[in-house]
């Protein structure tokens, strides 16, 4: 079975939990599988349910919301690389972990053990020229995703994006 996880950045720095529970509470109350102590989170503000293998994640009536990779939800399905946001805070990445597996390189392959390598980064960066630094790490993460097209992520992914602005 897999490991199910949150990759959670918040006020207590970068942590990972796992969410080993069938009803996962978020929220700032202490009581909370995951307390997170914003004033744009809600005591109670959501919870994810594991149902059948698929993994939910309910707003609970939050005062400032809950979004899924950018766009409100009142409930939404949970896929691997989705970003959870609580009101403002950008708190936590959905990350679901597949039972491990060896292979010889640590890129992230398609169907067809096509790795996505070198030539699609560099490809996908010179198309973006122009972007913003964030905007071009989400076109980088979903030309990721729509490459490996439900394959299990086999790695960690970073990308750290410079902005340039000339000599002063």
């Amino acid at each position: 079975m897999s490991e199910v996880r949150l990759q959670v950045t918040d006020a207590h720095g970068r942590r990972v939990v796992r969410l080993d529970t069938p009803r996962f509470t978020i929220g700032r109350r202490s009581a909370s599988d995951l307390q997170v102590v914003s004033t744009d989170v809600s005591r109670e503000h959501a919870e994810i349910t594991r149902l059948d293998g698929q993994f939910v994640v309910h707003d609970r009536g939050s005062r400032y919301g809950t979004y899924v990779n950018g766009a409100p939800v009142t409930e939404r399905a949970l896929v691997h690389g989705d970003r959870i946001r609580l009101g403002r805070t950008d708190a936590s990445s959905w990350c679901s972990s597949p039972t491990p597996m060896i292979r010889r390189c640590s890129c992230e392959r398609n169907a067809s053990e096509e790795e996505f390598g070198r030539d699609r980064l560099i490809a996908c960066v010179e198309s973006s020229h122009g972007l913003d630094p964030e905007t071009l790490v989400e076109r980088l993460l979903q030309d990721v995703r729509d490459f490996t097209v439900g394959e299990p992520q086999t790695d960690d992914l970073t990308a750290l994006v410079l902005r340039y602005r000339g000599l002063k």
